[in-house]
């Protein structure tokens, strides 16, 4: 892994996990999560109790029947528990490595990178809850928003060269950020100056 030495020292201590993480999700077929798990060793993420316990979470996670079908389009073959995890391993780790070039909405994976880097935990709850529910709440205002109960955002397509995280959580990320941009649009301003702290 060509770890520092800050990742010597989280390798040493959960070596037993790190040992189960690799059997799980490292395949030649993602080989990005390689680098992806070795600085998320540096940065000492699994130091975080947040992050330590989502990530055993999603290992023994029950994948919701359309998420499932979802991530099973990316055409490399792995069950969709173990892209997921793969995924997620790779985007704790390269928090400026996402594919916003295949991304449909550049705001989403905004949203992604900034997590990643600032708040691991929140995001790892944001996989689990879609990944099992195919639902994501966030508080706007007064309000507490489903994804599930709303329309479909800018997003129509979802590019298979993306990461699993980014194909769970995108297309419920734009549902959310459009209706808070709806509601925002008659308060006279930018929606922006309500909608993205909310957001993020």
């Amino acid at each position: 892994l060509g770890l520092d030495a800050r990742g010597q020292v989280q390798l040493k201590r959960q070596h037993a996990f790190v040992q189960t993480l690799i059997e799980q999700a490292l395949t030649p077929e993602t080989s990005q999560t390689v680098y992806g798990l070795a600085r998320l060793l540096e940065r000492g993420l699994l130091a975080r109790q947040p992050v330590l316990n989502g990530l055993k979470r999603i290992m023994t996670l029950e994948l919701h029947s359309d998420v499932a079908i979802d991530i099973a389009k990316i055409c490399f073959n792995l069950s969709p528990q173990q892209k997921l995890l793969a995924a997620t391993l790779a985007m704790l780790g390269q928090p400026l490595g996402i594919s916003q070039g295949w991304s449909p909405t550049c705001q989403r994976a905004r949203g992604l990178s900034l997590w990643s880097q600032h708040a691991p935990g929140k995001l790892i709850d944001m996989i689990i809850s879609v990944a099992q529910d195919n639902n994501l709440a966030m508080r706007f205002g007064d309000y507490v928003l489903d994804s599930k109960n709303l329309p479909l955002g800018l997003v129509e397509t979802i590019d298979a060269r993306l990461d699993a995280v980014s194909i769970v959580l995108v297309p419920h990320l734009d549902r959310l950020y459009n209706e808070m941009m709806r509601q925002a649009s008659y308060r006279g301003d930018d929606p922006h100056k309500w909608v993205n702290p909310a957001l993020y």
